[in-house]
């Protein structure tokens, strides 16, 4: 997962940031445009419920960069409550 932004120009929702959610397995990609980079955090928490309810299994492991957005106290927290593998790549 990654998250990017601000964009030169708007999204049709008037968004400038674009948080990326790609499964490794299958290449399926979610695209959420946020309005403030702020909002990851609740993005990826309401992604994960809607995704464990629609598929029928928990998400075991997450794969980030090093950024700030994803390396904090609350999301370390939530993914070691939640029974979730969180692996930092290297640039």
């Amino acid at each position: 997962m990654d998250l990017f932004g601000p964009t030169k120009f708007k999204s049709l929702s008037e968004n400038r940031f674009v948080f990326v959610l790609v499964n490794s397995f299958s290449r399926f990609t979610w695209v959420f445009f946020l309005e403030h980079k702020d909002e990851t955090f609740l993005y990826f928490c309401v992604f994960r419920k809607r995704v464990e309810k629609e598929k029928g299994f928990s998400i075991l492991c997450i794969r980030s960069d090093r950024g700030s957005k994803f390396i904090n106290d609350s999301f370390i927290t939530y993914c070691e409550e939640n029974g979730i593998k969180h692996e930092l790549s290297y640039p």
